[in-house]
């Protein structure tokens, strides 16, 4: 029901406002999704670490229905609108 949930709040986010991040190191992926593995924090806890962008990237895709490349690009004019003032072309 939770991940259901999320599911249905993050589908209603417009795919011009979406910005995917890895929240490294403070939240830890799933094992599944893991490409690099970030260590342990001084509570001997497992931190994330950002070489897992492609691994979200890729669940998000999978997740939205949306081929990855598109996902990307719509992202990346995201980011540029967001903080540079771009109009997204590139």
């Amino acid at each position: 029901p939770r991940k259901a949930s999320r599911k249905k709040v993050f589908e209603q986010i417009p795919f011009d406002r979406l910005l995917i991040e890895t929240d490294a190191p403070d939240m830890h992926l799933p094992e599944l999704l893991q490409t690099h593995h970030g260590g342990v924090d001084h509570k001997n806890a497992p931190v994330n670490h950002p070489g897992n962008l492609r691994s979200v990237y890729r669940f998000v895709s999978g997740w939205l229905g949306c081929p990855m490349d598109e996902l990307e690009a719509q992202t990346e004019s995201n980011y540029d609108r967001m903080f540079h003032g771009a109009s997204g072309a590139a």
